[in-house]
């Protein structure tokens, strides 16, 4: 952000060089002025034109010197009192900026608590009744293993879709748990899970992934930023495998300066860095970095693109 109007010492320098200037002036004229005498030539000159009163010609100019000046006075009071309104405009928009991110961060802290609330009642609702229709399905079928009689096999087959479908239905649910929230962040712990994260995206996609992480990263931050964190890194690797071309990704966790610094590169054609950030993946990385009070750089080269996140340690939903 722009310095505060307040704290730029420039306008208050270019004032007192004005004033410094002014004086100078008014010296140097004062002094060649009593040493040439100006004035008393110039009341002998006036004299001559007596009949046009030109003598009074300087309390004229006394009074428009003194007309600039409150005139002056008045503009430099205008300024100072627009400063003043512009400085206020800045201080509430700082405070709607502040009030805007504080928003932003109770949002998506409200929408993962939601998906962790969801999460969990498909794992006790939803998982436990598919796995009791398998356990059903395959008990009916193992009771017609023995009988031969048409109709036993036209039951035998249905119990074998009745698993077919109720395993296809547990493996929905396991995928969308977690789409709602990662399990392996509550599981493993959040470095463990960043870790396990690169490794299915190898398997996934066939492409080398290198997890380098700090260690004890995990106590300094919050439970909202490890699930932010998380889902940056999750998106930026989907980008690598669909749009990068690369052969390898690379993603770092460092601690420095008082804060995290996130890094996910990888050695694919890049991208324009210049161009703006288009498609919601992209967006939601830059708004989870915001809400966390963070920054997010978007670097390419000939050699791949590089995604770098700094957060500090204090930011994060509460």
């Amino acid at each position: 952000m722009a310095q505060s109007l307040d704290k730029n010492p420039e306008p208050q320098r270019r004032i007192f060089c004005d004033c410094a200037v002014g004086v100078g002036v008014v010296s140097v004229f004062a002094s060649l002025s009593l040493m040439f005498q100006w004035s008393e030539a110039l009341f002998k000159w006036l004299r001559q034109y007596e009949i046009l009163d030109l003598d009074e010609l300087m309390l004229s100019l006394l009074m428009l010197l003194v007309c600039l000046t409150w005139f002056s006075w008045r503009r430099w009071h205008d300024m100072q009192s627009q400063l003043q309104a512009r400085m206020q405009l800045q201080t509430q928009r700082d405070a709607l900026y502040a009030q805007n991110r504080e928003l932003s961060q109770k949002i998506l802290s409200a929408q993962e608590d939601e998906r962790r609330d969801l999460a969990r009642e498909l794992h006790d609702e939803v998982a436990q009744s598919c796995t009791a229709i398998r356990y059903e399905a395959a008990f009916i079928a193992k009771s017609f293993d023995q009988h031969i009689a048409p109709i036993h096999e036209a039951a035998h087959e249905a119990a074998l879709r009745i698993e077919n479908q109720a395993l296809l239905m547990h493996q929905m649910t396991r995928k969308m748990l977690k789409r709602l929230r990662p399990e392996s962040i509550d599981s493993m712990g959040f470095d463990e899970a960043l870790r396990s994260l690169c490794r299915n995206w190898e398997q996934q996609f066939g492409l080398v992934c290198e997890c380098d992480l700090a260690a004890n990263t995990s106590p300094v931050i919050n439970d909202y930023a490890k699930i932010s964190l998380y889902r940056v890194v999750q998106e930026a690797l989907i980008n690598v495998a669909r749009h990068a071309k690369a052969s390898s990704a690379q993603v770092k966790l460092l601690i420095r300066h008082q804060g995290l610094r996130l890094i996910v590169q990888d050695n694919g054609i890049g991208f324009d860095a210049s161009a703006p950030v288009a498609g919601l993946g992209l967006a939601g990385i830059q708004e989870r970095i915001a809400s966390l009070q963070g920054q997010v750089q978007w670097l390419s080269t000939s050699l791949g693109a590089c995604l770098i996140c700094d957060i500090p340690l204090s930011g994060g939903a509460p």
